[in-house]
């Protein structure tokens, strides 16, 4: 056989085991993501408030990541914060603590800002029964009003964050669907919030743009804002609290 067709069959062939082979750990890469993100069973995570005492005019600020990473801190000159944030929980995890790093504090008032990891498993490609994540992270969100409400803990709920754009890595394991299923989430969420008489704060005004889409520039990435996102949070929630 020729030199130049051996060249050509060892070419063809290399190219075909590395095709191979890419499938193989992009399929590995999302089993991998898949087991790991959705339906992993960790021990209760740690947050600034698991360490903290009881203090007088406390919010304790409850959620995920967008709470643990919450940069600058917020101010008020009636109330004193504390973080009670856990990067990448849902809200089942979110519960497993809950009674530790929020209700043992009893504080004046718990603000609540989760929901969105439950969401993007929602959204996970071939994810078992999504419908059901989402009816449970409700229902985890329904038990935290309702026992803080018992313990005469005042309640603030916050819409979840719009989603920036998806980037193609996140477009490998993840449907397009992420923002419609956060608007639908904080349609049901509102309902629930103001059915059990706790505060909804709506943040979409300040998180999105004149024409629905969110302001790219407070965003540090397609889940998480910046520290300029962060200072529009703070003026919001300052606002707020000062009319408390």
């Amino acid at each position: 056989m020729p030199a130049g067709r051996i060249i050509l069959l060892f070419s063809l062939l290399a190219n075909i085991v590395l095709i191979a082979a890419c499938f193989v750990l992009l399929s590995t890469a999302k089993e991998n993501y898949t087991n790991y993100r959705h339906f992993r069973s960790l021990g209760i995570g740690t947050s600034e408030a698991t360490s903290t005492k009881p203090v007088d005019n406390s919010i304790v600020l409850f959620g995920d990541s967008r709470i643990e990473t919450w940069y600058p801190d917020p101010y008020s000159d009636k109330f004193a914060f504390i973080n009670a944030g856990v990067t990448g929980e849902t809200t089942t995890e979110m519960r497993r603590r809950f009674e530790r790093d929020v209700v043992s504090l009893k504080p004046d008032y718990v603000l609540i800002q989760a929901g969105v990891n439950d969401l993007t498993a929602a959204v996970t490609r071939d994810i078992v029964d999504p419908v059901q994540l989402v009816a449970t992270m409700q229902s985890n969100l329904e038990y935290f009003i309702k026992t803080l409400e018992e313990q005469n803990i005042n309640v603030i709920v916050t819409s979840i964050l719009p989603a920036l754009h998806l980037n193609m890595a996140r477009k490998l394991f993840w449907h397009d669907k992420l923002t419609d299923r956060i608007n639908a989430a904080n349609k049901k969420l509102k309902l629930t919030t103001e059915s059990l008489n706790a505060d909804w704060l709506d943040l979409d005004p300040y998180f999105l743009d004149e024409s629905g889409n969110p302001i790219a520039n407070i965003y540090y990435d397609t889940l998480h804002i910046n520290y300029e996102g962060y200072d529009v949070l703070n003026e919001v929630l300052k606002k707020y609290t000062d009319e408390l």
